[in-house]
């Protein structure tokens, strides 16, 4: 009889050591993957996954689905997802109806598990929610409810989240207009390296939307956006150039830009562009 209770104390304990660690591994996995690095996110996640951490295993499968740290594989998406789920994880089960992994798409479904994951505080899982409601997708399209789970998630410092909210405020869907608030959390997203958040920033000082007209501002969100390759950033930077706002007036430099700009729109699109 003692030995069988010393062999349960010695499993117990190994069982919980593998549990910190599996929750270690992700936790430290969660601050690469929010810090960008996703090589380091995806060796802490895929340790803690393979030790059975559900929240590790749809991280996992979240990387394969958008290619983050590792080649995009939809069916490694689908594995980690659905091991994920399998242990009971909400925003798991959702992602596994919303694509359509083993079942058929149904929007109405993942939004439950969404709705389930967001309740208890899963910021994803709320700007997801959100952007459901603001479409309509699963749900019936509800301004207010959108921009409810839309800030919840902000708050949390989801980007997304904060650039849609952003928007809310700029046309007054579900909230007041105020193009002050959206500048405000527009901020938030472009201080996080968001590059549509930069450029939108960018655009809101050289337009005087929410803030005084200042040119100097706009130009610095702009380059933040435009090395990152963000295309209408690169074409604004360059008519700022080109009409000496906010810098020296320089053809030039304002070629420059015009050119990355071109060669990361089609010529249609960039005819087009040039016309607004």
């Amino acid at each position: 009889m003692q030995k069988k209770t010393i062999i349960f104390q010695i499993s117990f304990v190994m069982i919980l050591l593998l549990c910190t660690n599996a929750l270690a591994g992700y936790e430290e996995g969660l601050k690469a993957y929010k810090s960008k690095d996703f090589q380091a996110a995806y060796r802490e996640f895929i340790s803690a996954a393979q030790k059975g951490n559900a929240n590790a295993q749809y991280y996992i499968g979240r990387m394969y689905r958008l290619g983050k740290g590792v080649k995009q594989d939809e069916a490694e998406a689908e594995k980690w997802y659905k091991l994920a789920a399998d242990s009971g994880h909400a925003m798991a089960t959702g992602a596994i109806y919303y694509n359509g992994y083993g079942v058929k798409k149904n929007y109405m479904e993942a939004a439950k598990w969404f709705a389930k994951a967001a309740e208890q505080g899963e910021s994803e899982a709320q700007a997801r929610l959100g952007f459901m409601y603001d479409i309509g997708r699963g749900v019936r399209q509800d301004y207010i409810q959108a921009a409810k789970w839309y800030k919840l998630a902000a708050d949390s410092g989801d980007v997304q989240a904060q650039c849609s909210l952003a928007r809310m405020y700029i046309f007054g869907f579900g909230v007041e207009k105020d193009h002050s608030e959206a500048l405000k959390w527009y901020t938030k997203a472009a201080e996080q390296g968001d590059s549509q958040a930069q450029f939108l920033l960018g655009l809101s000082y050289e337009k005087g939307r929410g803030a005084d007209y200042d040119y100097s501002t706009a130009i610095k969100w702009y380059k933040l956006s435009a090395s990152q390759g963000h295309k209408k950033a690169q074409f604004r930077l360059g008519d700022m150039y080109k009409q000496g706002k906010g810098v020296k007036q320089d053809d030039s430099e304002a070629e420059k830009w015009y050119k990355l700009s071109e060669e990361n729109l089609n010529v249609d699109q960039f005819e087009e562009y040039k016309k607004k």
